[in-house]
């Protein structure tokens, strides 16, 4: 985030052996998301979320923690059922494929959530 609702993210902020890691967030409250100043990943105790938190990794919007189902695309062990809810591969053209589930405890098709990241040579003159 450069500034509070200005999101930008650039392929040359990823520097060598970093990754990218997307996510799906189903909150279970209608509205939970509507007109949002900050969001973060915590943990059990609401400090700040890693790796090791493992599936104990909570969504927080607004500083309160909501019930919402997350699948994450970095690892399995982030996701609360432990399983791969995302498949992410490079396209013919040089670009991102990410396919993700939509559910926790569900089908593991992998096609309810299709992104294709690709960059894109512009002649602006």
């Amino acid at each position: 985030m450069r500034e509070t609702g200005e999101a930008e993210f650039l392929p040359d902020d990823i520097g060598q052996g970093e990754t990218i890691g997307v996510f799906v967030l189903n909150p279970d409250e209608a509205g939970a998301l509507d007109d949002i100043d900050s969001f973060a990943f915590v943990d059990e105790t609401g400090g700040t979320a890693g790796f090791d938190d493992g599936s104990y990794v909570f969504a927080q919007v607004d500083g309160e923690t909501i019930s919402a189902e997350v699948m994450h695309s970095a690892c399995a062990s982030l996701n609360q059922d432990l399983q791969q809810r995302a498949l992410i591969g490079m396209s013919d053209r040089l670009g991102l494929t990410i396919v993700m589930e939509d559910g926790l405890f569900s089908g593991r098709d992998v096609n309810d959530v299709a992104l294709s990241i690709e960059r894109l040579a512009v002649d602006l003159a």
